[in-house]
């Protein structure tokens, strides 16, 4: 039996027990939500990139085995769910899933921006968002979100 070293042990159980943090604001037709659950799935590649979906929801979804289509019909309260591509942190897909907002979950692509972004040593975070108020199909929303939180399973390319 091979015994790890006490600092790599240590470290590891940090970063299981890291809990996933999000703060900031998440608002829809000028009523905010407050997020405070994120997780990560891996996504498809896309021109041969790996992608990863974050899960931004009021409740807490993180033990749920289909958390993305649940989290859009508002399952787990007011959602952000948002594509990136995992190396970089840009923004691909951005759907809406506010209890304000009467329309369920749309797409607003190109409204959120990625800055701060980190991928490392199995943890992401970074800061998501708008310039401002976004109005789409009739709908208003605005998110302003700092996060942090643990990588999916399996390898990023």
């Amino acid at each position: 039996m091979k015994v790890l070293p006490l600092t790599l042990f240590l470290t590891l159980a940090v970063l299981r027990s890291a809990p996933a943090e999000v703060s900031g604001t998440f608002s829809g037709q000028g009523k905010p939500a407050r997020l405070a659950f994120v997780s990560t799935l891996q996504g498809r590649e896309i021109a041969g990139r790996a992608t990863l979906t974050l899960i931004f929801t009021e409740k807490d979804h993180t033990k749920d085995e289909n958390p993305e289509a649940e989290a859009s019909f508002k399952t787990y309260g007011s959602a952000l769910i948002v594509t990136i591509f995992a190396q970089t942190g840009q923004v691909l897909a951005c759907n809406v899933a506010h209890t304000a907002n009467a329309k369920l979950p749309f797409g607003s692509a190109g409204s959120l921006k990625m800055t701060e972004y980190q991928n490392k040593g199995g943890a992401l975070s970074g800061h998501l968002a708008t310039a401002g108020p976004v109005a789409h199909l009739g709908q208003i929303w605005e998110a302003d979100l700092t996060f942090k939180t643990k990588a999916p399973g399996a390898p990023l390319k």
